[in-house]
């Protein structure tokens, strides 16, 4: 992955602020309807999926920053800065695959430690 303009980025970094925007809707509009979202605190599939794992994150999310991304025809990896409402920070990377002009699959890694430490109690 080398073009910071590719048609994967594009759609990647579209769905990328909408969700982190707070406009899941618009999200959606960028997802394949059978998408597979893996991520540390598990598998999400389809809209539904997508919708359970980003709103929740979208709603204790109070600052984004995206730090770099890349992507080629197919592929796109973002890496960015996710602050929390309740005090945690925690760097993400993603990856999105794109076919068809839609995120079929997106894969998070983020670190958990700061979020466990900060997360509110239930």
């Amino acid at each position: 992955m080398s073009s910071s303009d590719s048609a994967a980025l594009k759609v990647s970094e579209a769905c990328y602020r909408a969700w982190t925007g707070g406009q899941i809707d618009k999200a959606l509009t960028y997802l394949a309807e059978n998408v597979v979202i893996e991520a540390p605190n598990g598998r999400f599939d389809g809209h539904d999926g997508f919708v359970k794992f980003a709103g929740d994150f979208a709603q204790m999310l109070s600052g984004v920053t995206l730090r770099t991304a890349l992507g080629d025809d197919t592929n796109a990896v973002l890496f960015c800065d996710l602050e929390f409402t309740f005090g945690a920070h925690s760097l993400t990377a993603q990856h999105d695959v794109v076919r068809g002009g839609k995120i079929t699959s997106q894969t998070f890694v983020w670190d958990q430690l700061p979020f466990a430490q900060n997360a509110p109690r239930r």
